[in-house]
């Protein structure tokens, strides 16, 4: 009998080796991190909810929206100049905004979710920037048009065209003077009785204006260029 309690006597040494397996399952609540990065973004989807009900000031079939005056509420928190800017067409961009002069809840929420929008605070001083940023792409056609294209399309009347006294106000509001050219285009356009752009005339005129920035000196007559800007190029030589 001494014998077999002297044989049950490893069995609780044994137990007490296993002491530290509990620790090691102890050590496993390791979740709190994992449900503060949950948090975070809670309060970041919170925050951006919180900012669109500051301007969600009408309603589209019953559900809360950015309109006309919510959107010159929002310009004006940016310090963006509606009508000398093109920063809010880019911000537009980042929400993708499908109808014209209204922002829906899951619109703002992508676009605050794009720019990395932290807090209201953060959005008021940190989106003027970043869109001023998408403007200065200008001369990196492969950032800078997918910005280009949307600015047409979502001003488009028709669901192809935009009127060319439309086209003349965008090129104006995105690339200002930098383009001397532009504007015997657009003497061009009115002579010819040009009253819309296509988007594939639209994206041409982008091409151009980069490649002949003053004028059409070193215009190439054998490129692919769409008929409208040979029509051009033979209206310019005609009128120099």
């Amino acid at each position: 009998m001494w014998g077999r309690k002297k044989k049950a006597e490893p069995k609780k040494s044994e137990t007490k080796k296993r002491a530290p397996a509990k620790k090691a399952t102890g050590t496993r609540k390791t979740k709190p991190p994992a449900k503060a990065k949950f948090k975070v973004k809670e309060e970041i989807k919170h925050d951006s909810e919180t900012i669109f009900k500051v301007y969600a000031t009408d309603q589209e079939m019953g559900r809360p929206i950015i309109g006309s005056e919510g959107i010159q509420n929002l310009a004006s928190d940016l310090k963006l100049d509606i009508a000398s800017s093109a920063e809010l067409i880019v911000f537009m961009w980042h929400c993708e905004c499908e109808e014209y002069g209204q922002i829906s809840k899951s619109e703002f929420q992508k676009g605050c979710d794009k720019l990395g929008v932290k807090d209201f605070s953060h959005f008021k001083k940190s989106v003027p920037k970043k869109l001023s940023a998408t403007l200065a792409m200008q001369d990196t056609p492969k950032e800078f048009r997918p910005f280009y294209k949307f600015a047409f399309t979502f001003h488009r009347t028709d669901g192809k065209n935009v009127p060319v006294e439309t086209c003349q106000v965008l090129f104006g509001l995105i690339f200002s003077d930098k383009y001397p050219i532009l504007k015997t285009f657009f003497k061009f356009l009115a002579e010819k009785e040009v009253t819309h752009l296509t988007l594939d005339q639209w994206d041409s005129t982008y091409d151009l204006i980069r490649e002949n920035p003053e004028n059409l000196d070193n215009y190439d007559e054998y490129a692919a260029w769409p008929t409208l800007m040979d029509d051009f190029y033979q209206w310019y030589g005609e009128n120099k």
